[in-house]
């Protein structure tokens, strides 16, 4: 195994620790990268908060606009869009269509953590659920579009379905937003077995009714946002 692989195999097996991170910026300025190297210390610095002057900040704008593709090893797609925390691609963001079009390509992003998708309800969790997920990710957000949808309404089978998932159980959490809860949706949520492990659940400009929310923090509690 080459030093770069072993350092990059290192820094995704620890995702929440700086120190492999700063040594693959120090393994940078050693084989002439000395630009991602400044990235990388830069986003630790201000992700610590020991750095957040507005020239640092410019700085990191600056390098990631010219040197995003190469970082990536890919051109970015439109409607895709790529937030990097410590010096690497943690959260992802784009439409249903891009993520199913781009997959692969997608999933073999190493440090990929954060998976927000955007579209119609019905066809984001359906394909979701028929997908192998990588087991990297650990937060996914599902962002309805009611101009797909025509409203809130009908998205307690797609909910049944996200609850039966065997791979939701590898999330940390679970964002939906724009979905109708049902008692019945409820009733699948807290009796699901994937959902145990969930540190945060959480429900954005949703319809629920006040016994449903109620049923919900019952069993979540602080896990539950809303």
């Amino acid at each position: 195994m080459s030093d770069e692989l072993a350092l990059l195999t290192a820094i995704f097996s620890h995702p929440n620790e700086d120190t492999p991170r700063l040594m693959f910026a120090d393994w940078l300025d050693e084989n002439g990268q000395p630009e991602r190297a400044e990235f990388i210390r830069l986003q630790i610095k201000y992700h610590r908060g020991s750095d957040t002057n507005p020239q640092a900040h410019a700085r990191l704008l600056h390098l990631l606009s010219v040197h995003e593709r190469k970082w990536l090893g890919f051109e970015v797609e439109c409607d895709v869009e790529w937030h990097f925390r410590r010096g690497f691609p943690e959260q992802l963001t784009t439409n249903i269509r891009n993520l199913l079009e781009h997959w692969e390509r997608f999933a073999a992003v190493g440090s990929l953590r954060d998976l927000c998708v955007t579209g119609g309800r019905k066809r984001i969790v359906e394909a979701l659920v028929q997908k192998n997920w990588v087991p990297s990710w650990k937060r996914i957000i599902l962002h309805a579009d009611f101009a797909y949808d025509g409203g809130l309404i009908g998205c307690e089978p797609m909910i049944v379905s996200l609850a039966s998932c065997p791979q939701v159980s590898q999330l940390e959490e679970l964002n939906l937003t724009g979905f109708e809860v049902s008692p019945r949706a409820a009733q699948a949520l807290i009796t699901s077995e994937h959902l145990a492990p969930l540190a945060r659940l959480s429900f954005r400009s949703v319809v629920w009714s006040s016994e449903t929310r109620a049923i919900l923090s019952k069993c979540f509690g602080n896990r539950l946002r809303a």
